[in-house]
């Protein structure tokens, strides 16, 4: 089979295997959705000879797609059903891709557990489903027939761009509220999202109020058209939780007794950088209570462990000490971990420079700004090799400015007219929004 302009086409099968429950069947339009190796398909809706998935039985459908729409190998089945008449709700074993099996042993009803109508084969460990409200605007020709596609950037990682579509219903109307539900990654603490559409049809350019996904509401008010506005069809807003540090963030000093003393002159100067870096975002940093240190009698051990990569028997050490002082004296205290010597060593301990073991640093590779550099990247920054390799530049734009976030400027946006602190390089849209939550969340 091929397209109208000749292209051949890809014939995706599908065996639809309907649970042997009592009333499994439903009579309720049913819609699939493919994600793949590539990317995710459109919405089909699926028509069973007879109209029925009935109790117990296998239905078979092939889909013909485009190579532009190809979603690769199947990785990920999306259902979701409408609602039916006597037999609505629907128990669903298993959707079987070009013979591949894609378990679901789930209910897909209102009143049978989980009360909901939409399933993943993806289980909630690795996947999860977001409420997505969408505003538009009352503004004349405001809304838009175009394909709106939607990007979760959160804290963890960011989703695929998702279509919002709702099969039953035209959506994305003059002044309309759109409710969607759409399984995807889980990304984490939701720090912001992409909004964009293809411009296709008549008058297609859409001006968007806002966009909730879980209760975070999103502030768009602009324009997404060619003609308006900034002449873009996508646009980035952040999600800008009022947060306030309420205390210093409190570093204590973990090093050896032979070089604590040049250790706690490198402590003093790094707060006293850092706080030149991480003050714009009204966060401090002060030194811990002496009381709340770890001093080890030799470093001959330490090296030997770390020469050797036995990073679980540092981790068991350290737990060790730790727990010879009182539980609490160490809550909101981030240790530091200063050592001596290590030239051929990147300057901490792979594996183990996580909580709760503080952010590791060698003496002989310091920099003015490495201590800036590693409380960043503990706080949701890429793993590095190491401190810097390249001089951090104080007060650089940011690499990823965003000039055309709508939220820049407001007092209560954290990152608006910001300066690079540190060398963030490569970043992608939510990595230095992680950093500061992260940081906010261990002083509020």
């Amino acid at each position: 089979m091929s397209d109208t302009a000749g292209t051949p086409l890809r014939n995706i099968e599908l065996s639809v295997r309907t649970g042997t429950h009592l009333l499994a069947g439903t009579d309720a339009p049913v819609w699939v959705q493919l994600v793949g190796s590539r990317r995710r398909t459109q919405w089909f809706l699926l028509q069973p000879e007879g109209g029925d998935f009935e109790r117990a039985s296998i239905q078979t459908f092939s889909l013909a797609v485009a190579p532009a729409v190809d979603p690769g190998e199947v990785e990920v089945v999306n259902v979701q059903i409408g609602e039916g008449g006597a037999l609505g709700g629907w128990y669903l074993d298993s959707i079987h891709v070009d013979g591949a099996p894609h378990r679901f042993d789930a209910w897909l009803a209102l009143d049978e557990p989980p009360f909901r109508l939409d399933a993943s084969s993806v289980r909630d460990d690795a996947a999860r489903a977001y409420d997505i409200v969408v505003q538009t605007s009352e503004a004349f020709l405001s809304g838009t027939d175009a394909p709106v596609f939607l990007q979760i950037i959160g804290t963890k990682t960011s989703t695929p761009w998702i279509r919002l579509h709702e099969p039953e219903k035209r959506s994305f109307r003059a002044g309309s509220m759109d409710h969607f539900r759409e399984w995807s990654e889980d990304v984490g603490v939701i720090v912001g999202a992409w909004l964009k559409h293809h411009n296709e049809g008549l008058a297609p350019g859409w001006r968007v109020e806002w966009v909730d996904i879980d209760g975070r509401r999103l502030a768009f008010d602009r324009w997404l058209a060619m003609d308006e506005g900034n002449g873009r069809l996508d646009a980035y807003a952040r999600h800008r939780p009022w947060l306030k540090a309420d205390r210093p963030l409190q570093l204590s000093l973990t090093t050896f007794a032979d070089i604590r003393e040049r250790a706690e002159a490198a402590l003093s100067d790094d707060i006293m950088h850092a706080n030149r870096a991480y003050g714009r975002y009204g966060i401090t940093i002060e030194r811990a209570p002496a009381e709340r240190d770890v001093i080890l009698d030799t470093e001959q051990w330490i090296t030997f462990q770390a020469r050797h990569a036995d990073t679980a028997g540092l981790a068991k050490e350290l737990v060790r000490l730790r727990s010879e002082r009182a539980p609490q004296t160490h809550r909101r205290v981030l240790p530091v971990f200063y050592v001596g010597g290590f030239e051929h060593m990147t300057g901490r301990y792979p594996g183990v420079s996580r909580p709760p073991w503080g952010v590791f640093l060698s003496l002989a590779q310091r920099r003015p700004t490495t201590l800036c550099y590693e409380l960043g990247r503990y706080f949701g920054l890429q793993p590095t090799s190491g401190a810097s390799a390249d001089p951090a530049l104080m007060g650089a734009p940011r690499v990823h400015a965003n000039p055309h976030d709508v939220m820049e400027g407001e007092p209560s946006n954290l990152m608006a007219g910001s300066k690079l602190p540190i060398n963030l390089l490569r970043l992608t849209n939510g990595q230095l929004e992680s950093m500061v939550l992260g940081l906010m969340r261990f002083v509020t």
